[in-house]
Parts: C-alpha cells; sequence; structure tokens
C-alpha cells in the first residue's frame, strides 16, 4: 500500500512503476508446506528461532554456493539489510562427491543419509547455534518435497 499512487484510495489502490499500471500480474504462491507455515507463524520459542536466524538455515540448506560480488556501501544507515551486488550472478555447482577429507557441502549433503547429513550441517561452524529439530525438519522437508534431492540422488547412484 506504501507504493500506491498518490491520487489512488486505500479503498481502491492504483499502483505504477511497480506493475505498469496493473498490466503487470503476478502468479498466487503455492501455499507453504505445513511445516514451514508453523515455523512462519507460530509464536513458539522455536518458531521464533527460526525466524530470527532464516537466513542461517536458508544458507545451511542451500544447494548451490552463489558467486558475485557484494556491495555492501548501501547498507551504511539504520535501514533494512539491502543485497545489492555489482556484475555477474551466478551459482556455483561443485562435484557431486567432496575431495578426500573434507566434509560434504551444499548438494553434496543431498545424497547422504538423511541423519547423517544432518550431523555434516550441525558440526559446521556456521550452524552450531541453531536448533537441531528445527534444521532437520527443514532437511527433512526438502528430503520428501524437493524435485532436486531426487535428482541427486540419481546421480549418485549412476555415478
Amino acid at each position: 500500500m506504501a507504493e500506491r499512487l498518490t491520487k489512488s484510495s486505500n479503498t481502491n489502490p492504483c499502483f505504477g512503476i511497480c506493475c505498469f499500471q496493473g498490466k503487470i500480474k503476478l502468479a498466487h504462491l503455492h501455499n507453504l508446506p505445513p511445516e514451514l507455515n508453523t515455523l512462519f507463524r507460530d509464536q513458539t520459542p522455536i518458531a521464533k528461532e527460526f525466524r530470527e536466524n532464516i537466513r542461517r538455515y536458508n544458507n545451511a540448506l542451500a544447494m548451490t554456493s552463489l558467486g558475485c560480488k557484494v556491495d555492501e556501501s548501501v547498507n551504511r544507515g539504520n535501514g533494512p539489510y539491502v543485497f545489492k551486488i555489482q556484475g555477474r550472478l551466478s551459482h556455483l555447482a561443485g562435484s557431486l562427491l567432496p575431495q578426500e577429507e573434507e566434509s560434504p557441502v551444499y548438494a553434496q549433503l543431498y545424497i547422504y543419509d538423511p541423519a547423517e547429513a544432518l550431523d555434516y550441517r550441525m558440526q559446521h561452524e556456521a550452524n552450531r547455534n541453531l536448533n537441531r529439530q528445527v534444521m532437520g525438519e527443514l532437511q527433512d522437508m526438502l528430503y520428501h518435497r524437493h524435485p532436486a534431492t531426487q535428482l541427486y540422488k540419481q546421480a549418485f547412484d549412476i555415478t
């Protein structure tokens, strides 16, 4: 509503640049999986901890790493965090198997048994203070609902 045209009303808002005055219509989002919906909406301590650390959970469950040069110059004030990049944005996907003596990361974790993958995730320094139960629920949700997890397992079986 804050982006509506100043000549429009609250009951019949009109928008300008963002959607070319209604010419662009976005598809409705699918409903969240129940596990994720609960974490987003509940007021329990676990749900609040999830929301406070949502970026860390997202990073822990990522299937690729992000390749870009981040421009932090826009984050000097008291406003909300802005993610601004310079140049090209890419997703980096390495080998499906970790190098010898190295722990698996990103997509590599999705070919492991879920309990073993959860152990690896929780041992990572950036994840040590996250809630193991929440991490397990999110990981299981991805194992059961995300199509890429099955593709990683099939690729591993083929190799």
